[in-house]
């Protein structure tokens, strides 16, 4: 679900210039979901989310 997310934010209907563009766009992804670890649960289906 997770890979799914990531997907749908980072890669959809972009095209990369260069792989270090494409790999900054995933660590700003990730950066920005580390900042909210129940946003992350949320989204895997996690029932450590529903308990919150």
């Amino acid at each position: 679900m997770l890979w799914r997310h990531v997907c749908r934010e980072v890669t959809h209907c972009e095209l990369f210039e260069t792989v270090a563009a494409l790999l900054q766009a995933a660590r700003d992804f990730f950066d920005r979901h580390n900042r909210s670890p129940q946003q992350v649960l949320s989204i895997i289906g996690s029932y450590a989310a529903k308990l919150s």
